[in-house]
């Protein structure tokens, strides 16, 4: 296993919380809106990381965000871990 920043390659199945070949409409409508949120918040300071296994394919994968995007009520400024 490896884990690596996301790509385009890995969008899909990110913006579809690893359900991508599910066949459900309801399902395909979220992961459009999932995809938009996570575009414009990588240019906000979003980072996803994606394990993959030997041949590419996606295993799962977390995603970081900074305290002041929060959106369960967080609070914060400028509090956060930098992946390296």
């Amino acid at each position: 296993m490896k884990i690596v920043d996301l790509i385009e390659k890995y969008l899909s199945f990110v913006s579809h919380c690893t359900h991508q070949d599910d066949d459900d409409n309801e399902q395909k409508t979220a992961a459009k809106i999932r995809e938009k949120w996570i575009k414009d918040s990588l240019k906000k300071g979003l980072k996803i990381k994606v394990a993959i296994d030997k041949s590419g394919t996606p295993l799962g994968f977390v995603h970081c965000l900074p305290i002041e995007m929060g959106t369960w009520g967080m609070r914060g400024k400028d509090f956060g871990f930098h992946f390296k």
